[in-house]
């Protein structure tokens, strides 16, 4: 396989298999740039191309001459197929499947890339991908790394940046799968919060710029040191203890149950809470749930 140094001689071609909002964000970015782009999709998606794109009638037409082959699809059950089609027209780029999956689904897709000869990255954009998302959001991608070097200009077109996890190609959609987790539960924290006065006839709407700066003030400023924090077991500077907090946890349970609210969420909350200082946490902080969520109680 050639590993050309992208932008020694101006934008490289790149191709673009998908489907949908993200296909066009794709191959809006690379047009943008300069890249001569092809397009190539199955079913009711390949009628036309977007502007400043090729598209062509055959994956093996799209791929033959690719020096990033950028897959955004469903899910991963066509990324063989895709291999199996740049392995038999002697792809010299690069196969970059941006397809959200599993980390064992990615893993697998590697093998069956290296075990066919095919220079292979897996990557998430989460900015391009993810309408919420700003564009400062990095990209990430895995795999070898002469083969990210070789493209990292190009890869960086995604986002603001773009940054290589490692060998393990498993490792983006690692890194989606724990962004998504952090965005969902936020979500549904603020959402319960909502319908937690809604309940009691407070407008909602009232409670958001309330919201917004305790998430910036108070919220947001804890995540430094996080990392060290959890596994130190070394309460932050002023933080009350997570026996004081299950007090606070008692009376937000009680209150959505009055309010007739789900209190699922505070409950489950609670019960790890009361898990942690069984654990002889009762003096640490709130990230003694860490020890808890990192090593359940068997069922």
């Amino acid at each position: 396989m050639s590993l050309r140094q992208q932008g020694s001689e101006g934008p490289g071609p790149v191709t673009v298999i998908g489907l949908g909002p993200a296909k066009a964000a794709l191959v809006d970015v690379f047009v943008s740039a300069g890249h001569p782009t092809t397009v190539w999709s199955r079913g009711h998606d390949a009628d036309a191309a977007p502007a400043g794109a090729r598209r062509v009638a055959t994956l093996a037409e799209a791929v033959r001459s690719a020096e990033l082959v950028l897959v955004r699809l469903v899910d991963n059950g066509a990324i063989e197929e895709i291999v199996n089609v740049a392995a038999g027209v002697g792809l010299t780029g690069t196969v970059v499947n941006l397809t959200p999956g599993t980390p064992d689904e990615a893993r697998h897709a590697a093998d069956w890339a290296h075990d066919r000869g095919v220079a292979y990255l897996d990557g998430v954009a989460p900015g391009l991908t993810h309408a919420s998302s700003p564009r400062d959001v990095p990209a990430f991608f895995a795999g070898p790394r002469a083969v990210f070097d070789a493209h990292t200009a190009a890869l960086a077109r995604m986002a603001a940046r773009a940054v290589h996890l490692g060998e393990d190609a498993g490792l983006p959609a690692l890194m989606e799968a724990a962004l998504l987790d952090v965005m969902w539960s936020a979500w549904t924290g603020v959402l319960h919060a909502l319908a937690l006065l809604d309940a009691e006839g407070v407008a909602p709407a009232t409670f958001v710029p309330h919201a917004r700066k305790w998430l910036d003030q108070v919220v947001t400023p804890g995540l430094a040191g996080l990392g060290e924090r959890v596994r130190g077991g070394v309460p932050a500077a002023g933080e009350p203890t997570l026996g004081m907090q299950v007090v606070a946890m008692d009376h937000l349970l009680a209150t959505t149950r009055a309010a007739g609210v789900d209190h699922a969420l505070p409950a489950l909350i609670r019960d790890r809470a009361d898990e942690a200082v069984l654990r002889g946490h009762a003096n640490g902080d709130f990230t003694r749930l860490f020890e808890v969520l990192r090593h359940p109680k068997p069922q």
